[in-house]
């Protein structure tokens, strides 16, 4: 276990939370890709029971930094949601080719 880790396990934050000041976005992109499974369309959010309000992701992304940050969350739920919609962008873009791709076949 990293000496980051430990500090993390030690403060029960999450892996992304990796200073008081400091977030590690692809950690936290990955943590709430997998905790909210959506796809990017055109720069709007989609999950199984269709669109989600960006209101709706900034609220849960902000209280995801509540519980560890103090200070400037407005500016971190932000960022936080633009690095969002680039890797669920990213991601539905890798499934979109998939699936060109084996139609073409």
């Amino acid at each position: 276990m990293s000496e980051q880790q430990q500090v993390n396990a030690a403060n029960d934050a999450p892996e992304w939370a990796i200073s008081e000041k400091a977030i590690h976005e692809v950690l936290f992109c990955k943590a709430f890709l997998e905790r909210h499974p959506m796809k990017c369309i055109n720069g709007r959010f989609y999950d199984i029971d269709g669109l989600v309000q960006d209101d709706t992701i900034r609220s849960e992304i902000a209280g995801m930094l509540t519980p560890i940050y103090a200070t400037q969350i407005s500016r971190k739920v932000r960022d936080l949601f633009n690095h969002l919609l680039q890797a669920y962008h990213e991601v539905s873009s890798r499934i979109s080719s998939s699936v060109k791709s084996l139609c073409s076949l």
